[in-house]
């Protein structure tokens, strides 16, 4: 299992089971965050607001939030397959390297839907978060791939036309 830190930890007041029970009655929960590793979509301290969700309600690119071990996780959904005719996903903190284990689909409890930052409130259900989100999703994990391939066609470029 993947080690998950203290930075994707969900605070709430009245502890994780109570906030995993709202989400399981239908109820959208407010809740803050801690730690960095949704950088630098989610910030600690930001508050969120999670709607439930199931496997079919979550896209690639969604924050979905899901309990792992005492705490809740809320991570970005980077893929989303079936094995033995079960869904299975695979999230990612944006900040992390490498992907968590994957998920069965039973754990997913919901999807963060608004983040609260400085007295500003960004909506990811809208159009131009939600390219943001399949970009964070898509493009940012090969990036370590494809920045060393763009180094070394630049330096084949300038040494074919000198300079």
């Amino acid at each position: 299992m993947a080690d998950i830190g203290p930075s994707e930890r969900v605070a709430l007041s009245g502890g994780i089971l109570w906030g995993e029970e709202i989400l399981k009655s239908g109820c959208e929960l407010r809740m803050a965050t801690v730690g960095g590793r949704m950088l630098p979509a989610i910030r600690g301290g930001d508050i969120v607001i999670v709607r439930p969700a199931g496997v079919s309600d979550v896209t690639i690119g969604d924050v979905v939030v899901f309990r792992q071990a005492d705490m809740l996780v809320a991570h970005r959904l980077v893929r989303k397959f079936g094995t033995n005719g079960a869904a299975v996903l695979v999230t990612k903190g944006d900040f992390r390297p490498r992907p968590d284990e994957p998920l069965s689909a039973d754990k997913v409890l919901g999807k963060v839907i608004t983040i609260e930052r400085n007295g500003r409130t960004r909506n990811l259900t809208r159009p131009l978060p939600k390219t943001t989100a399949w970009l964070c999703a898509h493009v940012i994990p090969a990036l370590p791939w494809f920045l060393p391939l763009l180094r070394t066609l630049r330096s084949a470029v300038r040494r074919a036309f000198g300079r």
